[in-house]
């Protein structure tokens, strides 16, 4: 729930697309002043449409043009805010969400602002149906506007004040500790790592200024509705000290955050050759599930070698990965200081196994339609130990057949998707796997009650 005063700012915001009658594109001037103009209503029980995903922007003349106005907590334009529209892209299927920077402007002083011939702006064909908009204004509290969909208009946002985050952060001897980064959640965080950010200076010492008004206690309006927010999380690294995660549940607040010396780990990643790998990611994941969302990421330098801090007192897992090459997981503690060297670790070309997931109903491959991204096979193995909530996994094909990729060992592979009932635990205690080994797969399954598209 969102916490609303009178007292705060209010951003005004009309997303429109324009229809170009001719169908042609037509080029702004450099340096000419855009005006944005109001769109004549559609009419009553009519929508402007949407796009599904994915979208190819190239073949889409409705919508290209998006126009908004920002206002103030007194209803005064704002000028000078900067707003920025990403793309959300597609194609990048297994990975991260990513966004591509559209277009950038500046509200004028009517507190306007206007993105003219967005085709002829984007880099890439291929867009997913959402995008989002980033407002930034010295004194108020950076917004992002997530999926917001192509060809709809979008109701009023309003914004509050900026509202302060500080604090200190000191080690457990009571010693301040500097260039430790401080952050809260940040839909667009690769590409704007400095909104909701920062670092402690010398006394140990933050701030965060352009973040939002924070209530999570719930209170009643004076028209009697109960309002309040939800906590959020802030985010405290060091490369020494690892991470720390505290919850803020009201702002403006000060933090005094103390956080103990982590351990580090060093080491060389290798292939079979013994030649160092550059580009490897290297990971760590802690055991249990309730702190399986602490991890740790780096990547390999030029020659191979790497170095990851984790927080103390944590039992984790040691990821190394890169394209179709994967390592033996190996188990750490994290003891307060400890540096350790865990030498070269090497790179393994996984062992193909196919198999097949046969419809107990038909006693036949089972057949599947649309959507497989539904359908996997996941498996626990040398490079992911069941100590971690971390798999590796393949995709079912239409015939029922797969494919995966083993590390020679001992493997528990098993149908991992909620459409698909398997019917008993065939691999249970395992399968070993070795370069020799002419092993096929085989599991039993009914279909679950439910929509299987």
């Amino acid at each position: 729930m969102k916490r609303t005063f009178s007292t705060l700012s209010l951003v005004t915001l009309v997303v429109c697309f324009l229809v170009d009658p001719s169908g042609a594109q037509q080029k702004q001037p450099p340096g000419a002043k855009i005006e944005a103009k109001r769109l004549p209503d559609l009419p009553a029980g009519q929508d402007r449409p949407t796009i599904p995903a994915p979208i190819d922007i190239n073949s889409v003349k409705e919508f290209n043009r998006v126009l908004g106005t920002c206002l103030g907590h007194d209803d005064k334009p704002v000028d000078g805010a900067s707003v920025q529209l990403f793309g959300k892209t597609s194609g990048r299927k297994g990975k991260k969400d990513a966004y591509e920077l559209v277009a950038s402007a500046e509200t004028g002083r009517d507190g306007k602002f206007a993105f003219e011939n967005l085709q002829t702006r984007f880099k890439t064909n291929k867009f997913e149906k959402y995008f989002i908009l980033a407002i930034r204004k010295k004194g108020f509290a950076t917004k992002f506007l997530t999926s917001l969909v192509w060809g709809t208009n979008q109701p009023e946002i309003k914004l509050s004040r900026r509202a302060m985050i500080k604090g200190v952060i000191k080690n457990e001897l009571g010693k301040p500790v500097s260039g430790a980064r401080v952050s809260m959640y940040n839909p667009l965080q690769e590409i704007l790592p400095d909104v909701y950010a920062t670092k402690s200076g010398k006394d140990g010492r933050f701030q965060i200024g352009d973040y939002h008004t924070i209530n999570s206690t719930p209170f009643r309006t004076r028209d009697g509705k109960l309002r309040g927010s939800m906590s959020v999380r802030l985010r405290v690294e060091h490369p020494d000290y690892g991470r720390v995660a505290l919850r803020v549940e009201r702002t403006p607040n000060l933090f005094n955050v103390t956080i103990s010396r982590g351990a580090k780990f060093t080491g060389q990643i290798v292939d079979d050759n013994g030649q160092p790998v550059a580009g490897c990611k290297v990971s760590l994941q802690s055991h249990s599930r309730e702190n399986s969302s602490v991890w740790f990421e780096t990547t390999s330098s030029k020659g191979g070698k790497f170095q990851i801090t984790m927080s103390p007192h944590i039992r984790a897992n040691l990821f190394f990965d890169k394209e179709n090459l994967s390592g033996r997981a190996i188990e750490l503690y994290g003891k307060p200081g400890l540096k350790t060297d865990l030498g070269k670790l090497k790179l393994v070309k996984p062992i193909v196994v196919r198999g097949v997931v046969i419809d107990d109903e038909t006693n036949k491959p089972i057949k599947l339609k649309e959507k497989l991204s539904m359908y996997h096979i996941g498996w626990h193995g040398p490079n992911r130990p069941k100590t971690s909530a971390r798999i590796s996994s393949t995709t079912i094909q239409k015939d029922g057949t797969f494919e995966c990729h083993l590390l020679p060992g001992i493997n528990y592979p098993y149908v991992a998707t909620s459409v698909l009932q398997m019917l008993g635990r065939p691999y249970k205690d395992g399968i070993e796997i070795t370069p020799d080994s002419k092993v096929k797969l085989e599991f039993r399954v009914r279909r679950r009650k439910i929509n299987d598209r």
